[in-house]
């Protein structure tokens, strides 16, 4: 069976050979709980996982934790940006700044918000929550993006 932690040095193995800077003493250092981080590089050495992160989004996940180990990636900066869009056309991977719809849509799976927010028309989900918020204590103050209508909030 395949594990978090043999992905981890897959891709790291495979970044350094493909010529990616990952920091050579980054490490995998196990998983922990939350509703809302996949992954987190800690120091420029430690990468995490999300317990719950299923084993089919990790790659994408512990490729883009592995680029914020290289030395002059700040952030979500454009060297970060440059090698991400790197990674996706080496890997076919969709590496961002944020999770992508395919990503978000696997997790849901596995941790259930909350709150879904609807469109009232086509009833499009615009949103999950997992705490409460604004727009599930007044959903009337807002419009959905797709067709500009109100929104309803359902309950799990």
């Amino acid at each position: 069976m395949i594990t978090k932690e043999m992905l981890f040095k897959h891709y790291k193995e495979l970044m350094i050979k493909d010529g990616f800077p990952v920091n050579p003493k980054s490490y995998y250092g196990g998983t922990f709980n939350s509703v809302h981080t996949y992954g987190k590089c800690w120091n420029k050495v430690k990468v995490t996982l999300n317990a719950k992160l299923p084993l089919s989004i990790s790659p994408e996940t512990l490729v883009h934790e592995l680029i914020h180990t290289i030395a002059e990636c700040k952030g979500h900066d454009s060297k970060f940006q440059y090698y991400a869009r790197k990674a996706n056309r080496m890997y076919g991977m969709n590496i961002g700044t944020y999770a992508s719809e395919a990503e978000k849509e696997a997790f849901r799976k596995v941790v259930k918000p909350k709150y879904v927010i609807k469109c009232s028309k086509c009833g499009a989900i615009v949103a999950t929550r997992h705490r409460n918020c604004a727009v599930i204590k007044h959903p009337e103050g807002y419009h959905s993006n797709c067709c500009k209508a109100e929104l309803i909030v359902e309950c799990n």
